[in-house]
């Protein structure tokens, strides 16, 4: 059996069909994109499988710029009471300013570790970091000087929501952010919509969650990922992160180029 490493983009590879001209000219005009149809079928297929089969999810909730982590086992280990509690907190901390609650995976964090090599996310984290998707964001936006993407999985269920804020931290170089869904069926009435915001507080555009799509937009822009629904009977995967400028040596040791 051979030991060759097999290169990401031989496993996942972007949809050649795209029509990259009308992309281009979308995004210079709304500076954000919503892309059907971004990778090929076979792609598109193993992640989801990926998402819905093999990642141990973690529960993501902040308190303030504090980010606490629940981990399986010390989720399983919450009483009814304990979770009514944790979830009247985080209600009553979003009413007052920035909240969000979901389920994550941080696929960046565990490959600048070298944990869990093995996964098929790490291998998605690959293709984010390699020329052909690179080139392809260069092409389609225009924007220059991105580096690096960084990456986090998520799964957004019933109570989950992200509040309002624009992606704009000091030091980040964010240039633009993403999400990859893969979210096979899904109603508007559901919630778990990603929502740009504008300076009049009014809704100015908004991508309901579905298959094999991506939404990229620059950096920064105001925008939520609403309530989902009590009543909603599905989960909202995605893969999410930001693409950014940097000379961050410790990635680029493990890039695939």
């Amino acid at each position: 059996m051979s030991n060759t490493k097999v290169p990401p983009e031989a496993l996942i590879r972007l949809n050649p069909s795209l029509d990259i001209r009308a992309l281009k000219k979308s995004f210079a005009q709304d500076r954000r994109l919503h892309i059907p149809r971004i990778l090929t079928e076979y792609a598109a297929e193993r992640l989801v499988r990926c998402l819905t089969q093999d990642v141990d999810w973690h529960l993501v909730f902040n308190e303030g710029k504090k980010t606490h982590t629940l981990y399986p086992d010390q989720i399983k280990a919450m009483t009814d009471e304990q979770n009514k509690k944790l979830r009247q907190k985080v209600l009553g901390q979003a009413q007052k300013g920035f909240q969000f609650i979901y389920n994550d995976y941080n696929i960046y964090d565990y490959y600048l570790n070298g944990k869990n090599m093995d996964h098929f996310l790490h291998r998605f984290h690959e293709f984010l970091n390699s020329s052909p998707f690179l080139d392809f964001i260069h092409e389609i936006t225009g924007i220059e000087g991105i580096t690096f993407v960084d990456s986090q999985a998520t799964a957004y269920g019933p109570g989950h929501f992200l509040t309002r804020h624009h992606d704009e931290v000091a030091g980040k170089n964010r240039k633009l952010a993403y999400v990859f869904n893969f979210t096979r069926t899904w109603k508007m009435d559901w919630g778990g919509i990603l929502q740009f915001l504008g300076k009049d507080g009014n809704i100015n555009g908004g991508f309901v969650p579905a298959f094999n799509v991506l939404n990229v937009f620059e950096v920064p822009q105001t925008h939520a990922i609403s309530y989902v629904a009590p009543f909603c009977p599905a989960i909202r995967y995605s893969i999410t992160g930001w693409l950014r400028e940097s000379d961050d040596s410790e990635f680029l040791k493990k890039s695939v180029d």
